[in-house]
């Protein structure tokens, strides 16, 4: 018989297995172990594998341990799909009227989206979080303001009301998110997007900075105002040839400036609540951003 007992860590996966000798008669004999530590992408999952028993650490009793175990290991992506992520789709029209204002496009209702996240916490620590940046002027100028931080506080509670929910659902891997984003379109056009998350929610709007200049502060607003966030910047959905997309986000936000070196935290985070997603995370000065802003403008990757 083996027993066996597993830990499960965010990146690493711990199995402990212990062959026992069961007999009805006596009492359980103890004949060896074996510990083994997997990563997410261990390149021995679906095959056999034989390794030796050996003694406990701790086991103070001499025996002679000789035998061998051999198991196979099988992971299921799409297990974690089975907890799906709940998502609210707002759409203002007056609010989107005034986009129209701003940046001379077609008037047509705004939109601000929120979905749930599993595992914020579990990848980032608290202490990972992102302060506002009081180095920056903007920041400074809404932080330091108790009337600025209540406006800001109302246009997120206006613009995520559930009074303007006109769509919710769930969605449970990368091609639903895909979906529900219209491969990045808004308008017919590639689209930039702002976002922030916070505690197990990522909120998220269309980016147009005119418009935001004039009824936003971009971040701040997503964020509800608040002096932490677990992530802020901006994404936006590229093609990858033969109709595949992938996700490119980074750390651009002026008000809360999260650290580059956290990027590849927020990588780990989507990919394991969007099964089958490809993410790329660029920090804000990387020169490929210009190529995805060109393509925004132009509808063209160059």
């Amino acid at each position: 018989m083996c027993r066996f007992q597993f830990i499960s860590f965010l990146t690493n996966l711990l199995f402990s297995f212990e062959v026992w000798d069961r007999d009805d008669l006596t009492a359980d004999d103890f004949l060896g172990q074996f510990s083994i530590t997997i990563p997410p992408y261990w390149q021995y999952f679906n095959q056999k594998i034989t390794k030796p028993l050996s003694a406990r650490l701790n086991q103070t009793e001499k025996l002679s341990i000789r035998g061998q175990i051999s198991f196979s290991i099988t992971y299921y992506l799409d297990d974690f799909s089975k907890i799906q992520l709940a998502y609210k789709k707002h759409n203002h029209k007056i609010t989107g009227f005034a986009r129209s204002i701003s940046s001379g496009e077609e008037a047509r209702a705004y939109g601000t989206y929120q979905i749930t996240l599993y595992h914020v916490k579990d990848i980032f620590n608290l202490t990972e979080r992102s302060h506002w940046n009081e180095k920056y002027e903007a920041a400074q100028k809404i932080f330091n303001s108790p009337v600025l931080k209540g406006t800001i506080t109302t246009q997120h509670t206006h613009l995520y009301s559930d009074v303007s929910v006109t769509k919710k659902g769930f969605i449970k891997n990368g091609h639903d998110f895909l979906t529900f984003l219209k491969m990045g379109k808004k308008g017919g056009k590639p689209r930039f997007f702002t976002y922030a998350i916070l505690e197990n929610t990522w909120f998220f709007s269309e980016t147009g900075a005119a418009f935001f200049v004039d009824f936003t502060s971009k971040h701040a607003m997503h964020a509800c105002a608040q002096e932490y966030v677990y992530f802020a910047g901006e994404f936006v959905i590229i093609p990858t040839g033969e109709g595949k997309y992938k996700l490119c986000i980074d750390n651009n936000s002026g008000t809360y400036a999260p650290k580059e070196i956290l990027l590849k935290k927020l990588r780990k985070l989507l990919e394991l609540n969007f099964p089958g997603l490809e993410v790329e995370t660029n920090d804000y000065h990387n020169e490929i951003l210009k190529i995805y802003k060109n393509y925004v403008l132009t509808g063209e990757m160059q």
